[in-house]
């Protein structure tokens, strides 16, 4: 629907005209009614018609004039001139000022509709025009973006001669950065895919407005689906050059973060002084973003400043993981915060190989699960379904999430034990971790273990009648031979070496109770296995 106004100095043309055309019809919407020229000159100007219907003689501004001033200050607004003298002289000069139409008074109301008609066929027609440019733009530009986007992801990844897009004659420096979403830690898991891709759109239109008043840089997909960014400058100090390349960055995450729910983290390249090596700024970019893995998100991270030699895998971090194990198994909830907190931090400051970092943190995942079933924990009921721990891992973005969602399914696993779990069926499984892991001891007693478990003699007893069937040196000696026999079938150690490394002190005590258990003697054991 296009509006039009009504400017006539005569009341009863004004309302007649407001009353007895019908607008709606026409596919018009009346905005405004003006008395004199200066009024409709106002009115044009606050509510932009496309259509005014204009009447000469009027005063503080003369129809004529009005005509002029719109002509002049290009507004587009289509002009109706209406008057009562039949003069050629007034229809010439209105054909000066290109109005629309020339109509005479007295009016009717089937002439104003057949005229206001043709001028809204007009209308269409231009607007249908200006529809057919605009897409016509979008496409050259779409065709221009596309073009210039596989220009320079040649630049980057060095096939292409940077001669073919004009660079070496016209900058003397250059470098690339590549921006990336970050993920929230208190919202993990809960953005669709394509609120992701909305959230790259945005990032794209926020860094490429900026650019543009800087004047300094490209914004562009890489064919890793990440937002990179050309920049580039002349100049002969190489700081200065930097240090505006990472205002320019910094004033991009920083609205980014106020507008957007995620955060960004920028990697920066190195500068480079020729266009056929900045391939090399973003090799380095790539390694300064995935740096982001140690330091956490909304961060901007310049390749010069990190040591890109990540070390190897050392073997304190393997003590750390089998802690983490420990003290879940001993349902140690402080120190398997505390674990965990050691373990990323010695990634950290180790400064890892992300890849290798990644793989333990799936290995530990993994193992935790393992003796959490060991301990009769329903995994998939807990976390109500089964969950691809390497993938999961692997989409985080830095050490923090992944020790984040670490504690988390083990607080889950946690919660449910203590709520689920009597005070006894929890007494019995750190019983039998911690017996598990001191059986071997030779010095091993009930009353080491009343000491741990802060309990009296005689209630431990209890829950080693009620809830395990067995008294403590039966559950002790059960364990020591089980572990017995593993080692007459895995190693070649003779019969006293095996009593060392199960607990005894006294071999001859060893084969007896070995015997008794088993109605035969360690030797006999070890043949019977040989000769099947």
């Amino acid at each position: 629907m296009y509006k039009i106004l009504i400017a006539d100095d005569e009341q009863i043309i004004r309302d007649g005209m407001r009353k007895l055309i019908d607008w709606e019809s026409l596919g018009l919407q009346l905005v405004g009614v003006a008395e004199n020229g200066k009024e409709a000159y106002e009115m044009i100007k606050k509510f932009n018609p496309d259509i005014a219907m204009v009447d000469i003689n009027m005063p503080q501004i003369d129809g004529l004039k009005l005509c002029k001033m719109i002509k002049e200050e290009e507004i587009n607004c289509e002009v109706i001139i209406v008057t009562g003298y039949d003069d050629f002289n007034y229809a010439r000069e209105a054909l000066r000022q290109d109005v629309n139409d020339y109509i005479l008074k007295p009016l009717t109301r089937m002439e104003v509709s057949e005229i206001l008609k043709n001028v809204v066929v007009k209308l269409d027609i231009k607007k249908k025009k200006r529809n057919e440019i605009k897409d016509l733009n979008n496409k050259v530009k779409e065709s221009i973006n596309t073009m210039q986007s596989k220009y320079l992801n040649a630049l980057i990844y060095g096939d292409v001669n940077s001669e073919l897009f004009h660079l070496d004659s016209q900058y003397d420096w250059y470098l690339i950065s590549i921006l990336d979403i970050d993920t929230i830690l208190n919202e993990l898991g809960k953005f669709k895919e394509e609120e992701i891709k909305l959230t790259k759109f945005a990032i794209y239109n926020i860094a490429n407005e900026i650019l543009n008043k800087k004047n300094s840089g490209i914004i562009f997909n890489t064919e890793e689906n990440e937002s990179a960014i050309l920049f580039f400058s002349n100049g002969e100090n190489k700081e200065i050059v930097v240090n505006d390349f990472i205002m320019i960055l910094e004033e991009i995450r920083c609205a980014c973060s106020k507008y957007l729910k995620f955060t960004v983290s920028v990697g920066v390249g190195t500068l480079v002084n020729n266009s056929k090596i900045i391939s090399k700024s973003y090799y380095n970019a790539r390694k300064a973003i995935e740096y982001r893995f140690f330091i956490g998100n909304g961060v901007i991270v310049y390749a010069n400043e990190i040591n890109c030699e990540f070390k190897e895998l050392k073997g304190g971090l393997v003590d750390i993981q089998n802690s983490i194990i420990k003290n879940v198994k001993g349902l140690n909830s402080n120190e398997v915060r505390r674990e965990l907190d050691n373990f990323s931090n010695y990634m950290k400051l180790e400064k890892l190989d992300k890849n290798l970092c990644l793989n333990e943190w799936i290995k530990l995942v993994i193992i935790m699960f393992q003796a959490l079933v060991d301990m009769n924990v329903d995994i998939e009921k807990i976390l109500k379904g089964t969950i691809n721990i390497t993938n999961k891992v692997n989409s985080f973005k830095n050490i923090e999430e992944i020790k984040f969602w670490v504690l988390e399914l083990y607080q889950k696993c946690s919660d449910y034990i203590e709520t689920y779990y009597d005070a006894n069926k929890k007494y019995f499984l750190n019983i039998e971790y911690y017996m598990k892991e001191n059986f071997i001891n030779q010095n091993f007693s009930f009353q080491k273990l009343c000491d741990y478990m802060h309990l009296s003699p005689s209630y431990l007893s209890s829950i080693f009648k009620n809830h395990i069937g067995k008294t403590f040196i039966e559950y002790l000696t059960e364990l020591r031979m089980q572990k017995a026999l593993e080692l007459l079938k895995k190693t070649n150690l003779k019969s006293f070496e095996i009593a060392y490394q199960v607990g005894y002190s006294d071999p001859h005590y060893f084969s007896s109770v070995f015997k008794r258990t088993f109605n035969e003697s360690p030797t006999e054991y070890r043949n019977g296995i040989i000769n099947k």
